[in-house]
């Protein structure tokens, strides 16, 4: 990537992880949260083709699993989102194929959408 790509997506990750006063500290010092949510934001910056995800919307409050939905949405557009979670609703609502598992085994497979 250029400079100017990777300073407007430096930008986009301080914006949607919000750790403002925390981005330039040592990783090792970032609680779990902070950490989870600095892998989603930059995994959402590079625009992946693929993105695999798992249970990753434990990572914060409200408003940072809000935007975390509109990114996935956003990125679901152009990309071929993996969701793992034990929450149906958000499967629903981000995915348009669900594939269950019960202890390994497909117990469902449908279309959402």
């Amino acid at each position: 990537m250029r400079h100017a790509e990777i300073e407007r997506k430096f930008a986009f990750i301080v914006a949607m992880t919000e750790l403002d006063n925390f981005v330039h500290l040592p990783m090792r010092t970032y609680a779990a949260g902070m950490f989870a949510r600095l892998s989603f934001a930059v995994s959402a910056a590079i625009e992946p083709n693929i993105l695999l995800m798992d249970e990753g919307f434990g990572a914060g409050d409200a408003g940072f699993v809000e935007k975390m939905r509109c990114t996935l949405t956003q990125l679901n557009k152009d990309s071929i989102l993996v969701v793992a979670s034990h929450d149906i609703g958000l499967i629903e609502s981000l995915c348009n194929r669900v594939i269950q598992f019960d202890h390994g085994q497909v117990v469902g497979n449908r279309l959402t959408r």
